[in-house]
């Protein structure tokens, strides 16, 4: 049984009383990035998986945009913008299947810390959390602290989705989610210092073959050579580690 109150909902069940959804995509970011705790007490438990796969789908085509534009403009590593115009094609198909297999793991987990909630719940948790995807694009311009203060967001909004709507202490939350989002933090630091020593790596030898070229052009097919030997190897290294 529900009584409304000046636009209040409290339920005899015992949840705390909480304020009516915003709707549209537009009026849903902003309160999910606004006002996370707020937004996930409000958040419907249920009305199906159409709307919250729809914001998901516009918020991965937006962050793919914004990260194309970033980079033309220069401010992410060659190949990026290409990559972003895939993802932004793909977006549809890619959200439909990842964005179930992200609700799953976290739905496990949920349950794990004791909620009573079902998939479609903790569904609409991750679908409607992706708010802040469009905006983490911008954070990842900045080398390391970039990949942390992404995480560190994704991990603040789960937390109020724990404690909001499955019933999970604060604690408990932060303890969880903050201890995944450091382990991939460093993951992706990782990353990021291996691929940009082998940017450097790769600069400082294409500048030494265009000197080597303009002094000995026999000196520079050599070291062209012993280069695409040694790609030739680290690729097939890399294949190896795969299967």
């Amino acid at each position: 049984m529900e009584n409304k109150q000046h636009g209040v909902t409290a339920t005899s069940k015992g949840n705390r009383p909480h304020a009516s959804a915003p709707t549209g995509i537009v009026a849903t970011f902003v309160a999910v990035v606004t006002r996370p705790a707020e937004f996930f007490s409000a958040m419907p438990r249920t009305g199906g998986y159409g709307q919250p796969l729809i914001f998901m789908v516009v918020m991965g085509v937006a962050g793919g945009l914004i990260r194309a534009v970033l980079g033309m403009l220069g401010l992410l590593t060659a190949g990026s913008t290409a990559t972003a115009l895939t993802g932004i094609i793909l977006a549809p198909v890619l959200i439909l299947i990842f964005g179930f297999i992200g609700a799953a793991i976290l739905f496990i987990i949920w349950k794990m810390m004791g909620s009573q909630r079902d998939f479609e719940t903790a569904y609409r948790c991750v679908a409607y959390g992706s708010a802040i995807s469009p905006l983490t694009q911008f954070l990842m311009l900045i080398p390391y602290l970039g990949i942390v203060l992404a995480l560190g967001w994704w991990a603040f909004i789960l937390v109020a989705a724990s404690t909001q709507v499955h019933d999970v202490g604060r604690s408990v939350a932060i303890t969880v989610f903050g201890g995944i989002a450091a382990v991939l933090a460093l993951a992706g630091i990782g990353m990021q210092f291996t691929a940009q020593r082998m940017v450097n790596s790769l600069t400082r030898t294409q500048q030494q073959l265009q000197l080597d070229q303009t002094r000995d052009p026999a000196k520079a097919a050599q070291d062209l050579g012993k280069l695409l030997q040694q790609m030739q190897k680290a690729s097939g290294q890399g294949g190896s580690a795969g299967r």
